[in-house]
């Protein structure tokens, strides 16, 4: 029917304007009647009474009909066998089919039983599967290939090779070289810098001959040895005739007198050497010098007022002097133990010569206490002219000051006892440098000790292993000459 109306509307509608309109009723004749097809039956056009349901073939109702008339008779299928084919790389493949051109159906047996669908029965092209074409590169003389592509399945060309002309020879110039009388030369020639092809050979050049130059025989002697003549090539250096050792001549020996030792010089023993190159043949040993022979001229000593002389010593034989004879400075008096004698005044003797000394007190006034001030001399003990204060005997001096006599002296005021610690040197109180280190007597190891300084301000110290560190030179202020020291 839609074929029938095509053709109508073209050359046979030309022919006949009616053909159109017969076209198109029996095109909705076939849409209201229905065709048969392959599977389902048909039927002819015919009318339904909606009241009783009885069927007509007229529109008026006057023909009854049953389905005899009505039903058109199921089609069978237009079977068409299609054999299997293996897919390519560019084109499907099918697996075996049977296909109903009437209804449009694809069946996987021939009794149309089991049906199928087109994209079931077809095997898909799997495409190409690329391999690569490895390429070369061109040499100077080989032309090369690019890179190409192929597939391995069919062996069609997908990309293809293209050819890479050879670049031909870059030549470079192989410089000549002199040849010299050591060495071959070699002409110009010329090669290739990129594949090192020789384009043009460089030939060989033969050396040049020495240019001979001689070397003087050298006569032997007793200390080195000769050579004979020979020669050299005076531009390389290469020896042409070599020149051969001759032997050393022998020495011409001179005796050297033995020397006799000294107490001033040491004496040698017989040797003797060679008068011509002065090379020792027998070496001259050592002898020991001998002993000075000591004179000694008596010295003597110096006393507290006059000076000495040391003891001279000098050889009777060769009148060195082995000890020179030098003056000893007087000793000068060494006063200690110094006494009260009279008033503001004490005495002492001199240690050495037993000299005695007579000098004025040296006169210090101590804060004891805030209310305890006293005029005290810190060499010979007297305070305030009321008494002497006692002498403490077994305090050592560790380290501080070593070139003056420490003095210790214990004043017992009110129950209070005091040590004044102080350094004199004949008769006058010396300043110590620095810290003075002292090792306390057994009867003050126990005993609470207090530094007071010159304005009574206390502050308590504590001995170490019985030593006593006391600071003469306190940081930030003035240096002290004595340190008072409370026991309890």
């Amino acid at each position: 029917a839609r074929r029938m109306m095509i053709c109508a509307s073209e050359d046979v509608g030309n022919a006949d304007p009616q053909a159109l309109v017969v076209a198109t009723n029996a095109s909705l004749a076939v849409e209201r009647v229905g065709m048969p097809t392959c599977y389902d039956k048909g039927n002819k056009e015919y009318w339904i009474c909606t009241e009783c349901w009885m069927s007509f073939s007229d529109a008026a109702g006057t023909h009854m009909v049953g389905y005899d008339y009505i039903d058109i008779p199921a089609t069978d299928h237009s079977l068409e066998f299609v054999s299997a084919k293996e897919p390519t790389c560019t084109e499907d493949g099918n697996v075996a089919y049977w296909y109903c051109s009437k209804c449009n159906t694809y069946f996987s047996d021939a009794a149309a039983t089991n049906v199928s669908s087109k994209n079931a029965c077809t095997v898909f092209s799997p495409g190409h599967i690329f391999a690569f074409d490895e390429g070369y590169d061109a040499t100077c003389t080989k032309d090369g290939l690019s890179d190409g592509i192929h597939c391995s399945v069919c062996g069609e060309v997908i990309q293809q090779q293209e050819v890479i002309k050879a670049s031909g020879h870059k030549e470079v110039k192989d410089s000549a070289k002199e040849p010299t009388c050591i060495e071959e030369g070699l002409s110009e020639g010329s090669h290739c810098s990129v594949c090192g092809e020789v384009i043009k050979a460089q030939e060989v050049i033969n050396k040049l001959p020495h240019t001979e130059e001689k070397d003087e025989a050298v006569e032997p002697t007793c200390s080195s040895t000769g050579l004979t003549e020979g020669s050299h090539c005076s531009v390389c250096g290469e020896v042409i005739q070599v020149q051969e050792t001759v032997a050393k001549l022998p020495h011409t020996e001179v005796k050297d007198e033995a020397v006799e030792p000294t107490c001033s010089s040491t004496g040698f023993t017989e040797g003797s050497h060679c008068s011509v190159c002065g090379e020792t043949i027998t070496p001259q040993e050592i002898i020991a010098q001998l002993p000075h022979t000591e004179v000694i001229i008596e010295g003597k000593a110096a006393t507290c007022t006059e000076t000495g002389l040391s003891e001279e010593i000098y050889c009777s034989v060769c009148g060195e002097v082995i000890a020179e004879q030098k003056e000893i400075p007087a000793l000068g008096h060494q006063y200690r133990d110094w006494m009260q004698t009279e008033e503001s005044h004490h005495m002492a003797r001199c240690s050495s010569c037993g000299a005695s000394s007579t000098t004025a007190c040296t006169k210090m006034i101590l804060h004891l206490e805030e209310d305890k001030d006293l005029c005290f001399c810190p060499v010979c003990g007297r305070y305030d002219g009321l008494g002497t204060a006692l002498r403490e005997e077994g305090f050592r001096l560790d380290s501080g000051t070593q070139n003056a006599n420490m003095l210790v002296y214990l004043l017992e005021i009110n129950d209070e006892k005091y040590l004044i610690i102080s350094f004199e040197k004949n008769g006058e109180i010396v300043q110590p440098e620095g810290d003075v280190i002292i090792s306390l007597p057994e009867k003050y190891m126990s005993s609470t000790i207090e530094i007071l300084d010159m304005d009574g301000l206390r502050t308590i110290v504590e001995a170490v292993e019985g030593k006593l560190d006391l600071n003469f030179m306190p940081e930030g202020m003035e240096p002290v000459q004595i340190v008072i020291l409370k026991v309890s």
